[in-house]
């Protein structure tokens, strides 16, 4: 115990024993009932397991600190860094930055000799903002010799040792200590760093700012001298006798009381005759902070050990008599420096006993420390106890490090299906949409890594469709050889008619685990895509209530796309353009069975999705299109050609046999008038792939701007001198439109002949000239914008 000199005492002490306890100390008691029967059972069932520990002797020297010297206190104190802590503070070249990196982690799981060893070795003073931090995470370690001593260093005014007063009151009830912390850092100012008038200040400050009587504040202060000056239990008894009605209400004198009477005994006691001691004033048990303060103190005894290096004080005996006193049933209040000292002070203590009793502390108006619960969980999983850790998962997972949350869940994965489901739910309700993808993201890699049943794919799956992750890794486990292709079908099948599933690119990655991933292609299963892509992007019965107005249209795929917004319009065309580009990397057979098969099933009569035959031909040829440009795209010119020929080998579909046709114009723009020639006795053969041939000539690279607009000329003569029916369509338009546009990667100016002759070109096509005008007048005000 601390010996105050009398003569920096006496001038505070008037009044003597006269002990009317001010209600603001003892008025931050977080929860009053009793703890529950569960509690006391598992720790009775603890206190049996540890008999032989708790009949230990208190010749473990219960009183006395560990002797470290400073600078061994400091080497300790960052050797007991969290490993990735560590190697980021070791990264940093100065102090000041050091110590800016330490207080900006929870107290909890830093040393507070590391911090002073870091303050010790500035090179120069810290701002105040940073200062009062400092002294929020000392007073969280109990150091408040530390905090007066810098606060005295410090000063410039009367106005700094008010303000860290204000600062301290606040951390002291925010750590849940305010009843036993106020009075031992009044205990504390009472140093060789303060004068009288100082110390008189510091209380007349306290009484002023928080209400707090200052005969109170001598009361005490004049007992904490008659204790000091006890040096016998003889003597410490007959106080207690006579003085005991002021003990037995004024619990920070029980502490002091206690505290010296573990100082006074010079031999070995047993851990019954220390558990009598401690319980011999239930009613200070009540107060949060109680046990690190009676408790002697060492090195590292406010802090939480790491999961990596774990180290326990040589002196345990307190640390096991709590246990002893729990299951008494009374109220037991602790805070997160009791917890931290009873687990960093006995290496063989159940953590969910302490668990469930801190829980029980915090259930009402307190949180409960993440990093302690943190420290719980590793425990228990350590000891694979099902029921332990599903308790701590359930109640805690929002705050668990991602790390040991994903463990927990693997755990619970392998023990129960039932239990999966329900925390997955919590998860979803409860976590960020960010931070859950994430947690299970990992969690479905850590799951894959072994060998999973069927059923297990499919449950894990299901996080994939809440989410879209991994679902990729997750369908690629199937196609491996442990799963037979009836299993594979039922997941497929099992997982597009789930009503959860509402994400395309989990429908795409089936799509490709069956076309790219599967040794056979089940073309069923294609068309059971296709219409989820479509059920999914263009939600029918919502988008076609949305009409406000009578609006004619001629087709209902018409009407459907003009009532989709924006976002609708956009997933539907990539989703789309994505199955195109997946159906497109097969083989030429298997592209042009896809292709019909796809046909068959969209003018099929059960098909509802659009009835009309424009509907019908806009859904199938949207997706050749997509199809044959990948195919394109993916390929030389040369190879292109040769692909999509043998693709129109298997399939009449005529949307392959116009892409043929612009490839092959593209590739040679003179092909364009021997093609019109060639087949000028079968007209009716290139009548639907006119328009891709144009398109060829526009799209070549062999050709500049002039040269296209020249052989396009030539094309259109030729036609009507050939005797081709066919009518200019607006995408030819345009695509002349595109050739005026400076900014299409072609630097060739158009000629004045060119320009004229476009603009006759339209002058003598009124429709496409009013198209075009108005598209023209609108690409020009976007350009100047």
């Amino acid at each position: 115990m601390r010996r105050l000199h009398l003569s920096r005492i006496r001038g505070i002490v008037s009044i003597r024993y006269s002990c009317i306890i001010s209600q603001k100390f003892y008025s931050v008691r977080p929860n009053h009932d009793s703890l529950q029967l569960k509690v006391s059972n598992y720790i009775k069932a603890f206190i049996k397991q540890e008999a032989l520990a708790l009949s230990e002797s208190i010749n473990r020297n219960l009183l006395s600190l560990e002797e470290h010297n400073d600078n061994d206190k400091a080497t300790l104190a960052h050797n007991e860094l969290e490993p990735r802590l560590k190697h980021d503070f070791d990264k940093l070249l100065d102090n000041q930055n050091r110590l800016f990196f330490l207080l900006t982690f929870n107290p909890i799981i830093i040393n507070p000799h590391l911090y002073i060893s870091v303050y010790e070795n500035l090179d120069t003073p810290i701002e105040t903002t940073v200062k009062l931090l400092l002294f929020k995470r000392l007073l969280f370690h109990q150091q408040y010799d530390y905090c007066w001593k810098i606060c005295m260093e410090t000063y410039t005014s009367l106005t700094d040792i008010e303000d860290f007063l204000e600062v301290a009151f606040k951390a002291l009830e925010e750590n849940h200590n305010l009843t036993f912390g106020l009075f031992q850092l009044l205990i504390a100012s009472q140093n060789d760093f303060t004068n009288q008038r100082l110390q008189n200040h510091i209380i007349d400050t306290i009484c002023f700012k928080f209400n707090i009587r200052k005969t109170w504040i001598q009361e005490n202060f004049s007992i904490l001298l008659d204790i000091q000056g006890i040096n016998t239990t003889e003597d410490l008894e007959h106080f207690k006798f006579n003085n005991l009605d002021i003990i037995q209400k004024n619990p920070n004198i029980q502490l002091l009381y206690l505290k010296k009477h573990f100082m006074l005994l010079d031999r070995e006691i047993s851990s019954q005759e220390c558990f009598d001691i401690i319980t011999e004033f239930e009613n200070l048990m009540k107060y949060s902070g109680w046990l690190s303060l009676v408790a002697p103190p060492f090195t590292g005894s406010s802090c939480l050990p790491n999961a990596i290096l774990k180290t326990y004080s040589s002196s345990s005996s307190i640390a096991k008599v709590i246990t002893q006193t729990l299951h008494l049933g009374k109220e037991i209040n602790l805070n997160e420096n009791d917890i931290t000292y009873i687990l960093r002070s006995n290496p063989q203590i159940k953590s969910y006993t302490i668990y469930l009793l801190y829980m029980n502390v915090c259930s009402s108006k307190r949180l409960p420390n993440k990093h302690i619960i943190n420290y719980f969980m590793n425990d228990v999983l350590f000891w694979k106890n099902y029921t332990q850790i599903k308790s701590i998962l359930f109640e805690n997972f929002s705050i668990l490090d991602d790390e040991v949350l994903i463990r927990g869940i693997e755990v619970v994965f392998t023990e129960s299906k039932t239990d999966f489901d329900i925390i997955v739910l919590k998860i979803f309700k409860r976590v960020s949409k960010d931070h859950a993808i994430r947690i299970f993201q990992l969690l479905v890699t850590n799951l894959l890594q072994n060998q999973r049943t069927i059923g297990d794919i499919h449950i894990i799956f299901k996080l994939c469709m809440r989410s879209n992750i991994k679902a990729r890794e997750c369908l690629k486990v199937l196609t491996t050889n442990q799963y037979t292709p009836q299993e594979v079908a039922y997941i497929h099948n099992e997982i597009l008619k789930d009503k959860h599933l509402k994400s395309t690119l989990v429908v795409l990655e089936i799509a490709r685990n069956i076309l790219l991933r599967s040794p056979t292609i089940d073309y069923d299963m294609l068309t059971v895509i296709f219409d989820k892509i479509l059920a999914i992007t263009l939600k029918k019965d919502v988008i076609l209530s949305r009409t406000t107005r009578t609006v004619k249209f001629d087709h209902d795929i018409q009407k459907l796309l003009a009532l989709a917004n924006s976002t609708e319009k956009a997933a539907f065309h990539n989703s789309f353009r994505a199955l195109g580009q997946t159906i497109s990397l097969k083989q030429p057979r298997d592209i042009a069975k896809a292709i019909d098969t796809l046909h068959e099933h969209i003018f099929h009569r059960n098909f509802l999705f659009v009835r009309s035959k424009y509907g019908r031909e806009y859904l199938l040829n949207g997706l050749v299109n997509e199809i044959m440009r990948f195919s394109e795209r993916a390929n030389s010119s040369e190879q292109a050609i040769l692909k999509i020929r043998d693709i129109l080998g298997h399939t009449s579909n005529s949307i392959v046999q116009g892409f043929l046709f612009r490839l092959m114009v593209k590739q040679d723009p003179q092909k364009s008038l021997k093609l019109l020639q060639h087949y000028q006795n079968n007209k009716r053969y290139l009548s639907g792939v006119i328009h891709y041939m144009i398109s060829g000539i526009f799209s070549t690279s062999n050709l500049d701007k002039n040269q296209k607009i020249h052989t396009f000329d030539l094309f259109i003569k030729t036609l009507e001198e050939l005797g081709y029916r066919h009518k200019v369509r607006q995408s030819t338009a345009f695509q002349l439109l595109h050739l005026l546009n400076k900014r299409n990667g072609d630097a060739t100016q158009l000629s004045e002949s060119s320009r004229t002759w476009v603009l006759d070109f339209f002058n003598k096509r009124k429709a496409l000239n009013r198209v075009i005008k108005k598209r023209y007048r609108k690409h020009s005000k976007n350009h100047h914008s």
